[in-house]
């Protein structure tokens, strides 16, 4: 497996990353994680949870921005952090602040081909 779908990243992003442990129960469905993250500035469209669609490091890379601007008590602009305007890209975001997207990427790509 050279990727990974929405639906298993989502899930293992909620409820086995460590960063939600306080806030969620541990039998969450996916639903139940996608609406999580919704409620909490991390935008995760249901269309691509619906379609199972790929996730890739673009996506990542935003994620992982949003959860640090949720974890850092950033005001959101509206239903979801937003990319600050100062930065062009959420990759860009992410180096600037050290966030390792691509390693945390490479690293859940490891843990789905193994399971």
């Amino acid at each position: 497996m050279s990727e990974v779908r929405y639906k298993p990243f989502i899930s293992f992003y909620v409820k086995h990353s460590g960063l939600f442990d306080r806030h969620i129960q541990p039998d969450y469905s996916v639903s139940e994680c996608v609406d999580f993250l919704n409620q909490n500035g991390i935008k995760i469209n249901w269309i691509d949870v619906y379609q199972n669609r790929s996730f890739d490091e673009k996506s990542m890379a935003r994620i992982t921005g949003q959860t640090f601007l949720l974890l850092s008590g950033a005001g959101k602009s509206g239903a979801a952090y937003t990319l600050p305007s100062e930065f062009e890209t959420w990759y860009q975001f992410c180096d600037i602040y050290g966030l390792e997207y691509k390693k945390s990427y490479k690293k859940l790509l490891t843990i789905f081909n193994n399971l």
